[in-house]
């Protein structure tokens, strides 16, 4: 069973993860793909890791 602080930690990472791909979308649309694919990556990078501590409960 997960804890509430381990579930704010985990809600605010993921809310950090929005804000990131929200950037992202905000580059493209600007035309900057170099740092679209940044955000992108740093994104994707955490997803693992994410995965495996949503898993675990």
């Amino acid at each position: 069973m997960m804890t509430e602080t381990r579930k704010n930690e985990l809600e605010n990472q993921l809310n950090q993860m929005i804000v990131m791909l929200k950037e992202a979308q905000k580059s493209l649309f600007k035309g900057q793909y170099t740092h679209a694919a940044i955000f992108v990556g740093n994104v994707s990078d955490q997803l693992p890791n994410m995965r495996m501590m949503l898993a675990r409960g």
